[in-house]
């Protein structure tokens, strides 16, 4: 089945977890070749009719080409190596607090190395500040934010979050 790629449960989340970890150190060195591939993508959809021109559009390409890479990375490297928690488990709320914290990792991460791209116009401002897309979206319309401490919180809930609910959903279930 296709979709048991998306699964809640903590092994498939954790392998997640891992891929993007991976993506963010992939997508550094493979910056400029990622753009030209949704570049690429864009003149090809062109010459069927469909025409990309505004930010939003754009970013949703970009966004489709990280995540084909990550999802490479994790059927073909994480996945086969067993890179991730081998037990699988965790209660709803569990998988709802890691499946929340590693879509805004994977979005935080993006929008860490594609800084030129700003966020899409349909995300509400608490929203693109809370993934640290903020610095990318409104510099362009005047707007700033340079809570030093909102920050340095970005890096800390996202990158440690999901760790952190890992080892708290293993601790409880061991009780």
């Amino acid at each position: 089945m296709p979709f048991n790629h998306f699964d809640s449960g903590r092994k498939n989340l954790s392998a997640w977890y891992v891929s993007i970890l991976i993506s963010y150190l992939a997508f550094q060195p493979l910056h400029d070749m990622i753009i030209k591939i949704a570049d690429f993508l864009i003149r090809m959809l062109t010459l069927v009719n469909i025409r990309i021109s505004d930010q939003n559009g754009i970013w949703v390409i970009l966004f489709g080409v990280c995540f084909l890479m990550t999802l490479t990375i994790k059927n073909f490297f994480v996945d086969n190596l067993s890179i991730n928690i081998d037990k699988d488990g965790g209660g709803s709320t569990e998988r709802a607090i890691l499946g929340f914290l590693i879509v805004g990792l994977y979005l935080y991460v993006f929008n860490r190395v594609f800084t030129e791209q700003p966020m899409p116009t349909y995300f509400p401002k608490f929203a693109v500040n809370l993934f640290g897309g903020y610095a990318d979206t409104f510099t362009m319309s005047g707007e700033s934010f340079s809570n030093n401490t909102w920050i340095m919180i970005h890096g800390i809930l996202w990158h440690l979050g999901p760790v952190a609910t890992f080892w708290i959903g293993a601790n409880i279930q061991k009780d």
